[in-house]
């Protein structure tokens, strides 16, 4: 079975496979390896990954992990949009400790875990926490962050390290997904093809004007048309998805 969930194509050897096939194979002799036609599908992964939006996520990253260089993100996070420090304070000020903000809320009734059996739930949690995000911007608290995708290292603003502040983030981050669930996508297959009829047709016009047996000629034409092909497709990735930027500051 093969629908835009379940792609027919999940290995390279089946994407290479269909490559060949749209080019004429077995019927007609096509003039690539298999490194060359390896090279179109990684220059049209590559592309895809830079400009697709793709996998939203959520990670929870502990500061015992920071480092000078910032926390280590997993490498196929391409961007950080939220950043929640809720769970994070000096060293011993969090909701279980005397004199925090979190644990006189709690003490009040005003922070608790939701049980709407006692006449209380989510929204009096929800407009607890808003209430401790409000006067975190306020006074000045929380972090701001700045992570690099080449890096892959996210640095927070203070520097945590700086008054020992222990604790959880919780980010909410881009990802991309593994390479294996790119290779279905209809854009990908249609601009590897179209790399590899330009590759074909720079290989076949090194022989241009050559007979073949039988009087048959070499077909050259496959060049310009994998080149418009590429043209229109970057057109169309460029205005339905847009870049992704290798910079993130929140």
């Amino acid at each position: 079975m093969s629908d835009y969930l379940n792609f027919s194509i999940g290995t390279r050897e089946q994407f290479k496979s269909y490559i060949l096939r749209q080019l004429g194979d077995p019927l007609i002799s096509v003039e690539l390896t298999s490194d060359m036609i390896e090279d179109c599908i990684n220059e049209s992964v590559e592309i895809f990954t830079k400009y697709a939006s793709q996998e939203l996520n959520y990670l929870a990253v502990n500061l015992s992990g920071y480092t000078p260089s910032g926390l280590l993100l997993p490498s196929n996070v391409t961007g950080v949009f939220s950043l929640d420090d809720n769970a994070v304070g000096l060293a011993g000020s969090d909701v279980n400790r005397l004199f925090s903000i979190p644990n006189a809320m709690m003490n009040a009734g005003l922070l608790v875990v939701p049980n709407p059996g006692e006449g209380w739930g989510w929204m009096s949690y929800h407009l607890a926490m808003s209430h401790l995000d409000l006067m975190k911007r306020i006074l000045g608290g929380g972090f701001d962050f700045q992570y690099n995708v080449r890096t892959h290292y996210m640095k927070l603003i203070p520097d945590p390290t700086k008054d020992l502040t222990t604790g959880w983030l919780v980010l909410g981050v881009n990802e991309i997904r593994p390479e294996t669930y790119q290779y279905g996508e209809a854009w990908v297959k249609k601009y590897a093809l179209a790399i590899a009829k330009i590759l074909l047709g720079r290989v076949r016009s090194k022989y241009n004007g050559a007979n073949l047996l039988g009087g048959a000629t070499l077909d050259i034409s496959v060049l310009a048309e994998g080149k418009e092909e590429r043209d229109k497709l970057m057109d169309e990735i460029r205005v339905e998805e847009g870049g992704v930027f290798n910079f993130y500051v929140g």
